[in-house]
């Protein structure tokens, strides 16, 4: 919060390949398959907070997710810049919380987030994070069916 983010150009696939490396360990304990679907391309950001918003929208899957399932990371060059996406085919977030669900401590399911580990601070993290390099958090979700969570980076490196 008191410093600008420090962008720096990196590979898209190189971040995902990061971050699919740190969230292997909780998916395995769910006998969960993480599918990377990235193209690389050069993208500009704060490499750390990157990672840190796309573990934390992997880890909101995996705990939306039954065990055995998949949760998809993909990457995309997209008009105005590079598109990460996660995708999961959970319980997916009824109509009614999804305005809330980036609110700071708010939980859709407050005893199996408790549960899972959660403190409701990830999605409003991930927000502030999204936030920082000019991106918005975009949900698309049904209930029993799952989750897509994305957001644009803006700038892609030349």
């Amino acid at each position: 919060e008191n410093e600008a983010p420090k962008m720096q150009r990196f590979s898209a696939l190189s971040l995902a390949k990061s971050v699919e490396e740190s969230i292997a360990y909780p998916l395995r304990q769910r006998q969960l398959v993480l599918e990377l679907r990235v193209e690389d391309e050069w993208v500009t950001g704060e490499r750390s907070l990157l990672e840190i918003l796309l573990y934390n929208l992997l880890d909101n899957a995996r705990k939306a997710s039954n065990p055995g399932s998949k949760i998809t990371l993909l990457g995309t060059k997209v008009p105005v810049g590079y598109c990460f996406a996660v995708k999961d085919r959970g319980r997916g977030i009824p109509p009614e919380a999804l305005s809330r669900i980036t609110e700071p401590f708010y939980m859709v399911d407050k005893s199996r987030a408790r549960a899972e580990g959660g403190a409701g601070l990830g999605l409003a993290l991930s927000k502030r994070i999204a936030e920082l390099h000019g991106a918005k958090l975009h949900y698309e979700s049904i209930v029993d069916r799952g989750t897509v969570v994305s957001f644009v980076l803006r700038e892609v490196a030349r």
